[in-house]
């Protein structure tokens, strides 16, 4: 996180307490009160050009409080209420969308 009023150190997740996913192209089997939901497996959507999308999930992931926010960190238990943090595995969710392209040397 960066702003004037947080500063350029302000961050959630750190060396020391990090924000650790577990992306999958399946099935999630997260703590309640999460679902389980699915990725996509690498699929073409374009075959001129090749185009190969996916998607990787995660639902299972503990998220730890914020530090360095502000001078001396005064500011980290606003930015915590603000973000809703720390929390705790299954209260969160990331989905990752990703799309490759390919041309031949022919096509360049």
């Amino acid at each position: 996180m960066q702003n004037d009023l947080v500063g350029d150190q302000c961050a959630i997740g750190s060396k020391d307490a990090p924000i650790t996913l577990d992306l999958t192209f399946g099935t999630t089997s997260p703590p309640a009160p999460n679902q389980p939901i699915s990725g996509e497996i690498p699929t073409p959507v374009s075959f001129d050009p090749l185009v190969i999308g996916a998607t990787m999930v995660d639902n299972a992931f503990a998220v730890p409080k914020s530090s360095g926010c502000g001078f001396g960190g005064l500011l980290n238990g606003f930015v915590d209420w603000r973000a809703g943090l720390p929390s705790p595995a299954g209260a969160n969710t990331a989905i990752v969308k990703s799309y490759a392209m390919w041309k031949t040397y022919a096509q360049l």
